[in-house]
């Protein structure tokens, strides 16, 4: 499933920072306003919802902000990687 396609109620994705079309992460807004990165495996097709999926429906894992803080420069050189994106979001989280 596309990453952009996952949309669960109590998680609002403001961008896609990663996708290489297996495995994506995301930028956005958890129910409680907290600004969180999520990430998921993206399954195979549209029909299989990847994982995480909660009765069904697609959702994002939440990795908590000094995790994220870690690992997300990282990803600057891989080709997966909207860098822009990434460089906005690098200067919010620190």
């Amino acid at each position: 499933m596309k990453p952009e396609n996952v949309n669960p109620n109590n998680f609002e994705v403001e961008l896609i920072i990663y996708n290489d079309d297996e495995f994506s992460i995301a930028y956005g807004t958890w129910e409680n306003g907290t600004q969180s990165i999520g990430m998921r495996w993206n399954g195979d097709g549209e029909e299989d919802k990847g994982y995480p999926k909660v009765f069904g429906n697609p959702m994002w894992f939440l990795v908590p902000q000094d995790l994220a803080k870690v690992f997300l420069p990282t990803l600057l050189g891989n080709p997966n990687t909207n860098k822009q994106a990434m460089i906005d979001l690098i200067s919010r989280l620190f």
